[in-house]
């Protein structure tokens, strides 16, 4: 339902530049830094309403679709 969004649309407005940056660290390109975002974006915002804490949700999909794409991101190494 439009403009039945719970607050999704403040906590990107909020946080999309930040997690634009986590994004970009994760694939060390912009591009797939913006379709990284905006694929785990389309994820979180189905499952807003049962969402606590959004960013371990977020956090939990990056490493799900860099990992799927074979993406090698660096970390920890």
């Amino acid at each position: 339902m439009p403009g039945d969004d719970n607050g999704f649309r403040e906590f990107v407005d909020a946080r999309y530049m930040d997690l634009l940056r986590i994004a970009y660290l994760l694939t060390g390109s912009a591009h797939e830094a913006e379709d990284l975002l905006q694929g785990s974006l389309v994820k979180v915002m189905r499952r807003w309403k049962r969402i606590d804490d959004p960013w371990p949700t977020c956090g939990r999909r990056w490493s799900t679709s860099t990992s799927a794409c074979g993406t090698d991101t660096g970390v920890g190494r």
